[in-house]
């Protein structure tokens, strides 16, 4: 009771830190189970919520309290960004693997149904004079009493208003032709070309995700070892500061690799 009317504020620090602890616990566990993350970063990061809550309720001063009740509720902050990120890659790849799809099914037989759908997929990835484009070429010589929609679609594409750069030629990532609009495989190799635009979204999230994971280590390692200098000596807190550091090492390297196979 004397802690509690001494110290009130650090007395609801060291309640409501708990709150973010068990929020960050249940968000990286649910990312793990999805096989987002490696279980050894879930381990990691839920350890350091842990010392982070303890050292926000042991603090010996209110100063200290704040900082790890900041570190805590700032580690919640990142998880959304995080789930976000990981939401934004699941989604690139279903979209890319449904263009390449499309791709493969508008080079067999134009099936208009495949292109208006690849036109969504493009203007949803900042390519709408490409999405008009294509659809355009495909409706040439249609009548439009039996392709209503399709037209009302391309209708409402063109009332968008388009920049110059929408227009513009888009080179091959694999031999560098430039390629109008309207052209769905590259003109000099007949690469899907306009997939690398997808894929570029894939690859930009991937790169966030991994820098999100690295600062959630070097926080936790950073913790981590704080929490063994408090309480052990020094010939045991030396080989294990070493021995978090090197793990945090291959957490941070593991997820820097991920994705690139």
């Amino acid at each position: 009771m004397a802690f509690i009317t001494d110290n009130p504020v650090g007395f609801a620090l060291a309640i409501f830190v708990w709150v973010p602890v068990a929020i960050w616990i249940q968000g990286t566990l649910n990312l793990a189970i999805m096989a987002e993350v490696d279980f050894l970063f879930f381990v990691m990061s839920s350890f350091m919520m842990v010392a982070v809550g303890y050292f926000t309720a042991t603090a010996p001063t209110p100063g200290i309290a704040w900082l790890f009740f900041s570190i805590a509720w700032g580690q919640v902050v990142l998880a959304h960004p995080i789930r976000t990120t990981v939401r934004k890659i699941e989604l690139s790849k279903i979209d890319y693997d449904q263009a390449d799809k499309l791709m493969d099914q508008i080079g067999r037989t134009l099936s208009l149904v495949s292109v208006v759908r690849l036109g969504e997929i493009l203007r949803q990835y900042g390519l709408p004079g490409h999405a008009v484009a294509i659809l355009d070429r495909g409706l040439q010589g249609k009548p439009k009493q039996m392709y209503a929609s399709e037209y009302q679609t391309l209708a409402s594409w063109k009332r968008q208003p388009l920049a110059h750069q929408d227009m513009r030629p888009l080179a091959c990532d694999r031999c560098n032709e430039l390629n109008p609009p309207g052209e769905i495989f590259c003109r000099r190799c007949n690469n899907k070309f306009l997939l690398a635009f997808i894929r570029a979204t894939v690859l930009q999230g991937r790169t966030e995700f991994k820098l999100l994971i690295a600062w959630t280590v070097l926080v936790a390692v950073s913790v981590l070892v704080l929490l063994s200098r408090r309480f052990l000596p020094t010939w045991a807190f030396i080989p294990l500061a070493l021995i978090l550091i090197a793990v945090g090492v291959v957490v941070v390297m593991k997820a820097l690799m991920r994705g690139r196979r």
